[in-house]
């Protein structure tokens, strides 16, 4: 507990303020890729590992609201680990509740977030909730601007740290009733 507190204010401390006027819409990815409630896991499977990437954003078909999220882990761990049918839909496995900040937001509070509730990626909104990227590791590492914090928000993901610890929020976004 104590090194956590130490850790938490390492990334406070490294004077964030210096990207405060950059938005979380300038380092986003913007080309996101989106599925419905209705696909199944198998659909999403491939299109992970067509694509080289580890989450995908469940939205509703009619309004294109974020209704969850689905990951390589929940697959693993949410299907995969209870011999569930691939053939199921990603509404009985995706993460309902999850992270987001909004694309006019200081990249400052993304990362902050990113780092407070140890996730590699969050979800930008616009001011109508619906989603308009993603802001992951990597986006932060490749931009000139705010590389300078990887080091610390890697460290901060990486801190072993039971879910008792997390901020309460937290504990519903990973806690999946089997």
């Amino acid at each position: 507990e104590p090194y956590r507190r130490q850790r938490q204010m390492c990334i406070r401390d490294r004077n964030i303020i210096e990207v405060k006027s950059m938005k979380c819409k300038d380092v986003m990815t913007k080309n996101i890729i989106t599925c419905f409630k209705n696909t199944t896991i198998r659909e999403v499977a491939k299109i992970m590992r067509d694509k080289y990437i580890g989450m995908i954003p469940v939205v509703y078909e009619d309004t294109g609201f974020v209704a969850g999220l689905i990951t390589d882990r929940d697959i693993v761990t949410r299907v995969i680990a209870y011999d569930k049918s691939v053939d199921d839909k990603v509404c009985n496995f995706m993460t309902v509740e999850f992270v987001s900040v909004y694309e006019n937001d200081d990249i400052s509070i993304g990362i902050t977030k990113m780092a407070d509730y140890q996730i590699k990626r969050i979800i930008v909104l616009n001011n109508y909730k619906q989603i308009t990227g993603i802001i992951s590791l990597k986006d932060i590492a490749l931009n000139k601007d705010t590389n300078m914090y990887l080091n610390d928000l890697v460290n901060e993901i990486c801190i072993p740290n039971p879910q008792v610890n997390k901020p309460q929020s937290y504990l519903r976004c990973d806690d999946f009733p089997l």
